[in-house]
C-alpha cells in the first residue's frame, strides 16, 4: 500500500522515506499478522461467549473486527509478496490491495458510526431501545453497510485507470474521491463525535441523578446505569483510538484530492507517519474490548490472582529455606 493514497513514495528514494522501504515491508507483515490474529480471536470470542447480547453492540464490534481482519490479511499478503518476490506481482496486486485498504477504512468508519448510534439509543431511550433499534433492524444496518462497501469496491474497480504508478488518487476520477471523502469519511466522523459527546453527557446526568436520589447501590437500576457507563467508557476509548489512528491518513487523502501530485519532504514524512498509524488501527478494537469487557476483566483478575499466589508461595519457600 505504499502508493495507495498518493504518489509520495514514487517521488523520493527509499533512503529518504520509510514507506516502500525494506523495513516498512517487515513492519507491515509483522503488524498486519498481529491485526489478523487478534481480530480473528475477537470474532471467535463474540461467537462462542455471546458477548454483549443485551444490545446490538456485538454486531458492529464483530463487523469492525471482520473488516480489520480482511485488511490485515491483504496487507500481510502484500508485504510478504514484496519481501519474498521483490514486488514481481506488484501490478497484479495493486487494484485489489488498494480497494481492500481504502474501502476497509470506509467500512470501519461506518460501523463505528453504527456502534455509536446503537450506544446512544441504549443510553437515551433505555425503555424503548429494543423497539426503536431491534435486533432485526441492527442486522439490516449491518448488511446495508456491507452492501454499500461492496458497491464502492465495484465502482472503484470499474472506474480505475490502469497506470504504471499504481496511484489511487490519479487512478480514479476527482468526483469519485470527493463523494467518498465527504460521505464515507467526514460526515460519519462528525456524527460519531457529536453522538458520543451527547451519550457521555446523558450517561453522566443519569448517574448524577441516581447518586443524588440516595438509591441503594444494590438496586437493579443503578446496576444497569453502571453497566451502561462502563460501555460508554469502552466505546469512547475505541472512538478516540480509531479516530486518532485514522486522522493523519484522512488529512493525507484530503490534501491529495485538493493538490494531486504534491511533492514535499515534509509531506512525505507526514505520509510515513499516517501509514504507520493506519496499519495499526486493527489492534485497538480487540485490545480495548478484551480489557474492558467483563469477561476480559475476569480473565485479568484470575491471572493477577495466580501471579500473587505464586509470589506468596515463592516467598514462603524462600523463608523456609533461610530458616533451615
Amino acid at each position: 500500500m505504499s502508493e495507495a493514497t498518493g504518489n509520495v513514495s514514487a517521488n523520493f528514494t527509499s533512503g529518504t522515506i520509510f514507506v516502500g522501504s525494506q523495513n516498512y515491508w517487515v513492519y507491515l507483515v509483522s503488524v498486519s499478522s498481529v491485526n489478523a490474529l487478534m481480530n480473528l480471536l475477537l470474532l471467535i470470542a463474540i461467537l462462542v461467549t455471546k458477548l454483549d447480547r443485551g444490545s446490538n453492540r456485538f454486531i458492529f464490534i464483530g463487523d469492525l473486527a471482520f473488516g480489520a481482519l480482511v485488511v490485515g490479511i491483504a496487507n500481510f499478503y502484500e508485504g510478504t509478496n514484496e519481501l519474498l518476490q521483490g514486488g514481481l506481482t506488484r501490478e497484479k496486486l495493486c487494484l485489489p490491495v488498494t480497494i481492500l485498504t481504502v474501502v476497509g477504512l470506509y467500512e470501519a468508519n461506518l460501523n463505528l458510526m453504527a456502534l455509536v448510534v446503537d450506544q446512544y439509543m441504549v443510553i437515551a431511550y433505555p425503555l424503548r431501545y429494543h423497539t426503536l433499534f431491534s435486533r432485526k433492524r441492527a442486522w439490516i444496518v449491518s448488511f446495508s453497510i456491507f452492501g454499500l462497501v461492496v458497491a464502492i469496491s465495484v465502482s472503484t474497480a470499474l472506474l480505475w485507470t490502469h497506470n504504471t504508478t499504481c496511484d489511487y488518487i490519479t487512478g480514479l476520477p476527482w468526483w469519485h474521491h470527493c463523494i467518498n471523502f465527504i460521505a464515507m469519511l467526514i460526515t460519519p466522523l462528525v456524527l460519531i463525535v457529536i453522538l458520543q459527546v451527547l451519550t457521555i453527557r446523558i450517561s453522566r446526568r443519569h448517574m448524577r441523578q441516581i447518586r443524588n436520589s440516595g438509591v441503594c447501590d444494590s438496586t437493579s437500576e443503578e446496576s444497569m446505569l453502571r453497566r451502561h457507563w462502563t460501555g460508554v467508557i469502552t466505546n469512547t476509548l475505541i472512538c478516540v483510538a480509531l479516530i486518532l489512528t485514522w486522522t493523519p491518513l484522512i488529512v493525507i487523502f484530503g490534501i491529495n484530492i485538493v493538490f494531486p501530485g504534491i511533492q514535499s519532504m515534509m509531506f512525505a514524512k507526514f505520509f510515513n507517519y499516517a501509514m504507520i498509524l493506519y496499519v495499526m488501527y486493527g489492534i485497538w478494537v480487540p485490545t480495548i474490548y478484551s480489557v474492558r469487557s467483563p469477561q476480559g476483566k475476569t480473565l485479568w483478575n484470575r491471572l493477577k490472582a495466580r501471579y500473587k499466589n505464586r509470589q506468596r508461595v515463592f516467598c514462603v519457600v524462600e523463608v523456609v529455606s533461610l530458616d533451615g
